[in-house]
């Protein structure tokens, strides 16, 4: 996830970009700034200044504040649709982390989902031209969304606590006003099994769903920060699917006879184990399934398979041609 806001706020960076650079502007401090009063660009040099870069229809497009040495401490980047709407306001620390960042307006998805959910009663026009703020922790990950009304009235956040490892640990969804949880991901992450879990609760407290990843093995010994951002992000994907309905039974098809339905299928591992499972779902990297006998949904890289075989005898993986 962290790589994702990075890559959004480039993004927003290179759009700018795009949108023409038609001049720039210095100032000596904000005070300056807000009251209009330029200095010379001759006269930055050795001195901590504001540079303000603007496109040919005088808007602003970047605002950076920068130190004696030159170097970028802060800056705040604007982004505009077609019409010359400001749509997105960005800002990133000198080591181009990102800070946070302001959305306006009806499409930004997060505040789509968690108000469908949150208020399904209400006609979404009621939340037109909403503001949706991203606030980031120091190492970039996103530490909550702030969902607010035309008139900036609070409507809601969802917040994030995570593991030493990276890994999201709580993600709480809070309706405003009153605070009240509505909905809870608690994230379980169990190193000495290479399992990252997810369990989901509703607003009283009652278990929704519980699914996991079981990590490529070669994780314990290389700790790559790779594989934790790619857990994390099937998960989300398990997540945001189930939400949708989706049912991953589905796509592996019924078995019709009643005896090899009673039959267990079976997973054959590198390492040598054999588990006894339901097959749900195979992808080209990813096999998901139940263990026998158990309701929760585990996901596992095909890198640690050997073979898997259906129920009725057919190797479904690896697929021989």
């Amino acid at each position: 996830m962290k790589r994702l806001w990075i890559f959004i706020i480039l993004s927003y960076l290179i759009l700018s970009a795009f949108q023409g650079i038609s001049y720039s502007r210095y100032y000596r401090n904000e005070k300056d700034f807000k009251r209009g009063i330029q200095i010379e660009a001759s006269e930055r040099s050795g001195s901590a200044h504001i540079q303000v870069l603007y496109d040919k229809y005088d808007r602003m497009l970047s605002k950076a504040k920068i130190d004696a040495n030159g170097n970028l401490i802060h800056e705040e980047v604007y982004d505009y649709d077609i019409s010359g709407n400001l749509i997105r306001r960005s800002i990133r620390n000198g080591d181009g982390n990102p800070e946070k960042m302001t959305v306006y307006g009806d499409d930004e998805e997060m505040s789509r989902i968690f108000l469908a959910y949150v208020y399904p009663d209400r006609d979404p026009r009621e939340f037109r031209d909403r503001v949706t703020i991203y606030e980031y922790l120091p190492g970039g990950e996103i530490g909550r969304y702030l969902f607010l009304s035309v008139d900036h009235t609070e409507l809601g956040i969802i917040s994030f606590q995570y593991f030493d490892s990276g890994l999201v640990k709580e993600e709480r969804w809070i309706k405003q006003p009153g605070a009240t949880t509505v909905r809870l991901y608690e994230y379980h992450y169990q190193p000495e099994l290479q399992l990252y879990e997810l369990t989901e609760y509703d607003s009283t407290g009652t278990r929704i769903s519980h699914v996991g990843l079981v990590l490529p093995s070669e994780y314990l010994s290389t700790g790559s920060t790779n594989i934790l951002e790619e857990g994390r992000e099937i998960i989300q994907d398990i997540r945001q699917r189930q939400a949708g309905g989706w049912n991953p039974a589905d796509e592996l098809g019924p078995l019709v006879s009643e005896h090899i339905q009673k039959l267990p299928d079976l997973i054959y591992l590198k390492n040598g184990d054999t588990l006894e499972v339901d097959l749900l779902q195979i992808t080209e990297r990813f096999v998901r399934f139940k263990l026998r006998g158990e309701s929760d949904v585990l996901t596992m890289p095909l890198s640690d398979v050997g073979e898997i075989e259906r129920r009725d005898g057919e190797i479904v993986y690896p697929v021989l041609y």
